[in-house]
C-alpha cells in the first residue's frame, strides 16, 4: 500500500471512530442513517481488503471505482443528515440576552 492509500485508509478509520462515538451513536435514531453508517463501515473494510490485492490487478481498479463512488454517496447521505440537524438549530442565532 503506498503512502497516499495508507493515509486515506487512516482517514477512513478515523471517520469510523468518530461515527462510533457514544455521543453520535445515541443520536442516530433514524434507521436510514443507521443503515447508511453500517454500509459506510462495510465500504471501509472493502477498501482495506482491496488494498491487499496486487497493485496492477485490473480487478483492483474496477473495485476501487465502485468503492469510491459508494463511499462518496454514503458520506453525502451522512452529511445531509448532519446538516438537517444543524438547520433545526438555526433559531439559536436569533436569541439575545434579556436586559
Amino acid at each position: 500500500m503506498n503512502t497516499d492509500n495508507h493515509l486515506f485508509a487512516k482517514a477512513l478509520e478515523q471517520m469510523k471512530e468518530l461515527l462510533r462515538s457514544p455521543a453520535l451513536e445515541s443520536r442516530a435514531k433514524d434507521p436510514f442513517v443507521t443503515k447508511t453508517i453500517i454500509e459506510f463501515y462495510d465500504l471501509i473494510d472493502a477498501y482495506a481488503e482491496n488494498q491487499s490485492l496486487e497493485p496492477g490487478d485490473p480487478k483492483q481498479s474496477e473495485q476501487l471505482r465502485s468503492i469510491f463512488t459508494d463511499l462518496a454517496s454514503k458520506i453525502d447521505a451522512i452529511e445531509d443528515h448532519v446538516n438537517s440537524g444543524l438547520d433545526k438549530l438555526n433559531f439559536l442565532s436569533n436569541i439575545t440576552p434579556r436586559n
